[in-house]
Parts: structure tokens; C-alpha cells; sequence
């Protein structure tokens, strides 16, 4: 995978409606399909109660 430019960045981020987060939860990757607000330079995204929140309140991978 190439690193892509902050342009590159931004008009991906504005033209895909839907993203995936990966964490680590016990060890394995975890991915999930995620909504998200791109605006001013910040991304905005809402989870519940579940794996995907209890991966990313559990540790910084």
C-alpha cells in the first residue's frame, strides 16, 4: 500500500460514504464497516455498546 498525499486524503474522505475501522480486540483484527462526517478537516463518527467500543476503550491499537 502507497501513502497517499492530505489531498488525496480529503477527496477520499469526500467522495466514500462509508468506512472500516480495524482494532485489535484479544489479539486479532477486528473490522467493521463505519459511517462518518467529514468536515473541516475532522472526522465525526458515533459507536454503541459492543466490540468495536470495548476494543478501542481497552488499549491504543
Amino acid at each position: 500500500m502507497e501513502p497517499i498525499t492530505n489531498a488525496q486524503c480529503h477527496r477520499l474522505l469526500a467522495e466514500e460514504p462509508v468506512g472500516h475501522l480495524a482494532v485489535i480486540d484479544e489479539d486479532e483484527p477486528y473490522v467493521t464497516p463505519i459511517s462518518f462526517v467529514h468536515m473541516n478537516d475532522a472526522l465525526y463518527l458515533r459507536t454503541g455498546p459492543g466490540r468495536r467500543l470495548s476494543a478501542l476503550l481497552a488499549g491504543g491499537r
